[in-house]
């Protein structure tokens, strides 16, 4: 029958609390300090990092936003319904559709190389969407002939008809980042949207990047501890190692050494304190042998008497 996992774990604690038993102090008080920092580093550097993620997809997902809803304002709902047409991507409409969306993702720093990201004109189609133009992709690919499903995130307002922006998903090439902004009707109804959709992947990498980078420095603020807190605790325990050495000079009879450590702190009050001990030993010890003496005296002279 197995051992529960409890019980093994509690072996193996008692275990290591026999094995650092057998440690010195010194190397104890270190190793506290030590698992101190680094709780203190591990509590705080996974936040930052959150939070510095966090803040990099709202930046870019509002920037992303403002694409969308820039392309949005310049192709017209008259526009989407030329290229909606059976022979759309045959219109002089869907040349210009196409290139205005080219030139807005590269003047934007995106690469038209990229089939899975960029600007996109999109138009519902039963519950999903349709690609009408894209800025990476020419007239007649297959790309245009799938159909795009919208993220939990942005269906919601899409349906309503309003601008979204998605959380980072896992997309075909990897993490992604997506907005959109509808294009709307003279009555306010929304005709197509804007889809803008960015790799995000090379953001999070760059991000991871710059994070390790610096490790060093809270490696070095972890061996800096370790070393500085080594050092205190070596002064403390010497001034310990002392007192036990004399300690054990007595507890062997030995009482002609002198205990020269001295310190204004806890210990150098224990010193203080085996000294006037040790003083105490002395005097009392004179006082036996003084006593020792004046018997041995008392008894010559008694002897002598008795021989008289």
């Amino acid at each position: 029958m197995r051992a529960p996992a409890a019980l093994l774990l509690h072996i193996a604690l008692v275990k290591l609390r026999r094995r650092l038993s057998r440690l010195p102090l010194r190397w104890k008080m270190a190793m506290i300090s030590a698992a101190a920092v680094l709780a203190t580093l591990v509590l705080v550097l996974p936040p930052v990092y959150l939070t510095s993620r966090a803040t990099l997809t709202t930046l870019n997902g509002q920037r992303l936003s403002a694409i969308a809803a820039s392309a949005a304002v310049t192709i017209g709902a008259a526009t989407v319904d030329t290229l909606a047409a059976v022979d759309g991507q045959n219109t002089a409409a869907f040349v210009r559709t196409r290139d205005l969306l080219r030139r807005m993702w590269e003047v934007n720093g995106g690469d038209t190389r990229e089939l899975t990201n960029g600007i996109a004109l999109v138009r519902p189609s039963g519950f999903s969407y349709r690609y009408l133009a894209h800025s990476s992709w020419s007239a007649g690919q297959p790309q245009y002939s799938s159909h795009w499903e919208p993220l939990p995130g942005l269906a919601d307002s899409m349906t309503a008809g309003r601008a979204a922006q998605s959380r980072v998903y896992d997309g075909i090439g990897g993490r992604e980042l997506a907005a959109v902004a509808p294009i709307l009707r003279a009555d306010g109804s929304p005709e197509a949207f804007i889809l803008v959709t960015l790799d995000f992947e090379p953001h999070l990498r760059s991000l991871a990047s710059s994070f390790l980078s610096i490790i060093w420095i809270p490696a070095l603020i972890l061996l800096a501890a370790l070393l500085v807190s080594f050092l205190v605790a070596r002064k403390v325990t010497r001034g310990i190692e002392i007192v036990a050495e004399q300690a054990q000079a007595v507890a062997r009879g030995n009482l002609s050494g002198e205990l020269l450590y001295h310190s204004a702190d806890e210990i150098g009050d224990l010193a203080n304190a085996f000294r006037t001990m040790t003083k105490g030993l002395r005097e009392l010890l004179r006082d036996v042998e003084a006593g020792a003496s004046e018997v041995a005296a008392t008894a010559d002279e008694l002897a002598a008497g008795a021989q008289e």
